[in-house]
């Protein structure tokens, strides 16, 4: 039988090495996809980031996400947008709160 408090330590330890790893994984697929992919490719990145507890990150694609879900957004308006949350997740590093 597992200890389950060494199996969530265990988790954790994971959690925290994989931080770097998905958020670069994040910044590169919303800097790259197309317009027409950025809300597929957004939501797979807020549901990564959030699954790996990266709270600051999460936020940021939330954010996102309400400009690139109004019906009213520009494709300018958008790209720029876009554009800020990627400089503001490169600068916020992993903003892990693991």
């Amino acid at each position: 039988m597992t200890n389950p408090e060494a199996e969530s330590e265990a988790v954790l330890a994971f959690i925290r090495e994989r931080q770097a790893e998905v958020l670069s994984g994040a910044i590169s697929q919303l800097s790259e996809c197309s317009i027409v992919d950025l809300p597929a490719v957004l939501h797979k990145a807020t549901g990564s980031v959030g699954s790996y507890r990266l709270e600051d990150a999460h936020a940021l694609l939330v954010e996102l996400s309400g400009v690139v879900s109004d019906p009213t957004a520009t494709q300018a308006g958008i790209e720029e947008a876009r554009a800020r949350t990627v400089d503001a997740l490169r600068a916020a590093g992993t903003g892990a709160h693991a």
